[in-house]
């Protein structure tokens, strides 16, 4: 399965990791939770969590067997995707379709922003 084949949900989650990691958040941070067929992102860091929800999942995730496949499928596309396949999904999530948005709540949750502490 290639990166643009993973249901919807995956794909925000995918994307909205993408934008974490260029915010210098560090992948290890970054995890993925399901609830029931629910998909929630959440980076856990700096002694805070910011979770994001990412959708629900199509029918034939019910199982936690499943939902697990489906996340070691996801990690696989992620680390198979060029450059530019990890960029169209990106630039299809909330997270950049509302940059000024994401990086201000972020920042109003109390987190540093990574990227910014060569800046000072």
């Amino acid at each position: 399965m290639t990166i643009t084949d993973l249901p919807p949900a995956m794909l925000e989650f995918v994307g909205t990791f993408q934008a974490l990691r260029s915010l210098g958040f560090e992948s290890d941070d970054i995890q993925c939770a399901f609830y029931s067929s629910f998909v929630q992102g959440q980076l856990h860091t700096q002694g805070k969590v910011f979770r994001f929800d990412c959708g629900y999942l199509p029918d034939g995730y019910e199982g936690e067997a499943e939902r697990t496949a489906l996340y070691r499928i996801t990690c696989a596309a992620l680390e198979t995707a060029s450059h530019e396949e990890r960029e169209h999904v990106y630039e299809s999530t909330f997270a950049f379709d509302n940059k000024i948005l994401f990086v201000d709540t972020l920042m109003r949750k109390g987190f540093m922003l990574p990227i910014a502490d060569g800046l000072h």
